[in-house]
């Protein structure tokens, strides 16, 4: 158990700084894609909502970065840090968020007989965690990739908690608001909320669950669906899917200058 804790507050010393780090260096980088979300962060802000909501820029990765430059209001020389410095937070939800689920299979690992050591499961997930969230997500590139990961992390947690039967109500509908502003954050999570809700499900063989997280889930997920569709005038769930599909299925050939 100790070599447990001494490990994990290891790998995560090493995560905030490595975060730091990167986040100091690259305070002047910035994508396109960290120009429009910080556009419509400021429309959110201003309470132009018309801008705001979009079928292509997910809405709580934009809200976050809005809320931030509100609070600070930095000048035009700091924005891009200021940005960068709200995409850190992010990665320490995510950070936080893989530290819940690693806890939560620790949990059943301690459980096992085959003497399989869990500080060394901590140890190896640290990694990846590492090695994805710097080589594949990455801190430098202003998107809610990171936001989503946390999200994820969070829900699989959940599904791997015990004690359903004790708080079924409760952790349901716990479930169901991380999947639906896991949602928000990218659009894909809409397909896969059925598949975290349905594990669940399984797990504490108990109906309540998938009722609680299904009226949860579709009450944030259905309000932005309403308000999206009302604004474009057209049902939409979002339009990344559809546009991603025509560039690199549908489409010609991308051709880099």
């Amino acid at each position: 158990m100790r070599n447990q804790k001494t490990i994990r507050l290891f790998f995560l010393g090493i995560a905030v700084v490595l975060g730091v780090l990167h986040t100091w260096l690259d305070r002047f980088a910035m994508n396109p894609d960290g120009i429009s979300y910080i556009e419509i962060g400021e429309a959110y802000a201003s309470g132009d909502w018309s801008n705001a909501l979009s079928a292509w820029w997910s809405p709580l990765y934009s809200l976050v970065i809005g809320a931030v430059l509100a609070i600070i209001h930095p000048s035009s020389y700091w924005e891009f840090p200021v940005v960068h410095m709200a995409h850190f937070l992010v990665y320490v939800f995510a950070l936080a968020s893989f530290t819940f689920l690693l806890r939560r299979i620790g949990q059943h690992l301690d459980a096992r007989e085959d003497g399989f050591p869990p500080f060394v499961f901590e140890a190896l997930g640290y990694m990846i965690f590492l090695i994805a969230t710097f080589g594949l997500t990455t801190l430098t590139i202003i998107t809610p990739d990171l936001l989503l990961s946390g999200f994820v992390y969070l829900a699989a947690g959940i599904v791997l908690t015990d004690g359903w039967n004790e708080r079924t109500w409760r952790t349901a509908f716990l479930l169901g608001g991380v999947l639906g502003f896991g949602y928000l954050s990218k659009t894909p999570l809409l397909f896969l909320a059925p598949i975290f809700i349905g594990a669940a499900w399984v797990r504490s063989r108990d109906w309540r669950v998938g009722v609680g997280a299904i009226l949860t889930f579709s009450i944030i997920a259905g309000s932005f669906i309403a308000l999206l569709s009302t604004e474009k005038e057209r049902f939409t769930i979002g339009d990344s899917g559809k546009v991603n599909y025509a560039w690199y299925i549908g489409g010609p050939a991308e051709h880099i200058h």
